[in-house]
């Protein structure tokens, strides 16, 4: 059985609290996808604050967000890569990923990195080509792992959304002249790895500033965001929960980490 407490967009930055804000240990494996502090301006308290975890975690893994000894546990950052945890048949697979714009919002891409974010040496062509060259990456691993062990349980974690679902991105996006969704969300809808990967049981992602948590019944694959956002920005912000994906090859048992069927996410 293999819990993950998963969490992103801390934003310690804002109150420099990166000695106050205290995670506590659930489990052995913590995820951080993004957003945790500014490690350009903050570097020293920033190691701190992950040398002060890896204390306590067995493993972090870190998925990069597009601005930011022995006694330790094992620090993982991932970039295209991948992670065996090794006393369990399941892979993590960990990307920044990007997004798949249409042409039409491609300007729309490029003021956002030279005006918001003040990043010049970045263009939409660059963030769709990462995106692809994420997308390549995930597909082989997926198929290969599908091949050679058929039994394996996958979890993929990236920075961007992978989805265009509102359960995922909130309802707020619509009408979207300027693509501000693209900015955070790709569509996977008809790909590989999204479609046609059974063996992907968890898709943990960041970036959108609204937390979810359901089963997406097409892929068989449980959806996850858990976002402390700015200041006020996401209430349902979570740290003491935690993902456990051994239940999910049967999503009609009754557990006690199940998440919301459809009937129960459209109630609410």
């Amino acid at each position: 059985m293999v819990r993950i407490q998963i969490m992103s967009d801390l934003h310690l930055e804002q109150d420099e609290s990166y000695n106050r804000f205290e995670i506590t240990q659930e489990t052995g494996y913590l995820a951080l996808l993004g957003n945790v502090g500014n490690l350009t301006f903050h570097s020293e308290q920033y190691q701190k604050f992950l040398e002060h975890h890896l204390r306590s975690f067995e493993i972090i893994f870190y998925v990069l967000g597009p601005k930011e000894d022995s006694e330790y546990g094992e620090f993982v950052f991932l970039d295209n890569s991948r992670y065996d945890l090794s006393d369990e048949n399941i892979t993590i697979l960990g990307a920044t990923m990007f997004t798949n714009p249409p042409p039409n919002q491609m300007f729309h891409l490029d003021a956002y990195y030279r005006n918001e974010l003040q990043i010049h040496s970045w263009t939409s062509r660059q963030h769709i080509e990462a995106h692809l060259e994420t997308i390549a990456y995930l597909s082989r691993e997926v198929d290969q792992l599908a091949k050679q062990d058929p039994e394996r349980s996958i979890i993929i974690l990236t920075h961007h959304c992978p989805t265009l679902s509102s359960q995922a991105i909130g309802r707020g996006h619509k009408p979207d002249v300027e693509g501000l969704r693209y900015r955070f969300a790709a569509d996977l809808k008809n790909q590989h790895p999204w479609a046609k990967a059974e063996n992907v049981k968890l898709w943990a992602f960041r970036a959108t500033y609204h937390n979810c948590d359901y089963f997406e019944w097409e892929t068989g694959r449980r959806i996850y965001s858990n976002q402390r956002g700015y200041p006020g920005q996401c209430h349902d912000f979570r740290i003491f929960s935690f993902v456990d994906i051994s239940t999910y090859d049967d999503p009609s048992e009754s557990v006690p980490d199940r998440p919301w069927t459809p009937e129960e996410v459209f109630s609410k």
